[in-house]
């Protein structure tokens, strides 16, 4: 199990309290050098990973006893806020990331469970693109990732990608390096056009000129 340092910039791995898939695939992502961010249950994954967290927010409701003496003994920072709030613990986790200067955001454990949750923790994804911050969400060996501009993909020749319009039309569409490719097109806002292409160049780009897409990138192992 290791500690992670806290010397900025970092990347931030915010640890939610939905499903964890692939625990060795995601455990591989991780770097010494990550922040992590437990957002309460979150800590379960934490645990799982064998991971210290720097950081818990929330208020520890959902874990067992023995975590608590996992987290007192080794003592974990803890932000608490009151149960009754507006905001997510996920989302007051992810405004402390922010707060600390956070380069990059991985979030883990984001899906899965209540459908109301795992919808409302994609759409943190906007908050992270107002604040210039890339983010990405992995959900077993699936990666998503919010465009709103310019995304670049490395070295996925083969992967499966597919592009959602996110929130509304997306315009002004253009994609390189895939099989299918559009140029300056409108993917609409219900229609599934842009489900299941195809990564065709070693360097694949996606960039939007009005509008969000979240990209789904099926991957197979770590790069």
């Amino acid at each position: 199990m290791f500690h992670v340092k806290h010397d900025a910039p970092k990347r931030v791995v915010l640890l939610a309290n939905g499903e964890l898939h692939e625990a060795d695939y995601v455990r591989a992502l991780l770097r010494p050098d990550d922040l992590l961010i437990a957002a309460n249950g979150g800590t379960r994954h934490a645990w799982t990973l064998q991971v210290l967290p720097a950081l818990l927010v929330g208020d520890r409701d959902s874990l067992p006893e023995s975590l608590h003496r996992w987290l007192d003994d080794n003592k974990v920072p803890q932000y608490t806020h009151p149960r009754e709030k507006d905001e997510t613990d996920l989302e007051l986790a992810l405004h402390h990331a922010l707060e600390l200067g956070a380069s990059s955001l991985l979030f883990v454990g984001a899906t899965g469970g209540r459908m109301d949750h795992t919808l409302a923790n994609l759409s943190l994804l906007a908050h992270v693109c107002a604040a210039g911050v890339q983010a990405e969400v992995v959900v077993g060996k699936e990666h998503l990732h919010l465009v709103y501009q310019l995304f670049q993909l490395h070295d996925a020749v083969g992967h499966t990608v597919s592009l959602l319009p996110w929130g509304g039309d997306a315009k002004g569409v253009t994609t390189q390096g895939f099989v299918w490719e559009l140029h300056g097109e409108t993917l609409g806002f219900g229609p599934a056009r842009g489900i299941s292409n195809v990564v065709r160049e070693p360097l694949a780009t996606v960039s939007v000129e009005e509008g969000m897409l979240l990209l789904c990138h099926q991957r197979g192992e770590v790069r």
